[in-house]
C-alpha cells in the first residue's frame, strides 16, 4: 500500500482550533472535520471527555447508512480517539492527527483505503 496521502486541513482550520481550546467550547462539539481523497474524519467530543472522538466517513459507498444533500450514499468505518491537550499547539495537533489517519488507513480495509487515494472530494 502506497502510505502517501493528501491529508487536507481546511475543515480544521488554526483559528478554529485555536479558538475551541481557548473557549473551552466542550459538550457534544463538533471541533470540525479532515478529508482525504474521499474520506472525511469528524472531531467530536462527547459529554466533556477529555477525548475527541473521530469517525471516518467514505463517499460513495452505500451500506444504507446515510446519503449526501445531493442523496449520493457514504458509509460511517471506524476512528480512533485523539487526546484533547489544550497546551498543544496546532502545528503538534496537526502532525499527531496526521499520524494517526496514516495508521488508520494501514490497518482498515482495502476499500477504505482505495477512496482515501482518490482526488479531494469535499462533499
Amino acid at each position: 500500500m502506497d502510505n502517501t496521502f493528501n491529508i487536507n486541513w481546511d475543515g480544521l482550520t488554526k483559528k478554529r482550533y485555536d479558538s475551541w481550546m481557548r473557549n473551552h467550547e466542550r459538550a457534544d462539539d463538533c471541533l470540525g472535520n479532515v478529508r482525504v481523497g474521499e474520506t472525511c474524519f469528524d472531531f467530536v467530543q462527547i459529554d466533556n471527555e477529555d477525548f475527541f472522538t473521530v469517525d471516518c466517513y467514505v463517499y460513495g459507498i452505500d451500506n444504507g447508512y446515510a446519503t449526501t444533500e445531493d442523496g449520493a450514499p457514504y458509509d460511517m468505518y471506524d476512528g480512533f480517539c485523539i487526546n484533547i491537550n489544550e497546551k498543544e499547539s496546532y502545528e503538534d495537533f496537526v502532525k499527531e492527527v496526521n499520524n494517526e489517519i496514516i495508521h488508520f488507513f494501514v490497518y482498515t480495509q482495502k476499500e477504505v483505503v482505495d477512496h482515501a487515494q482518490k482526488p479531494l472530494l469535499v462533499w
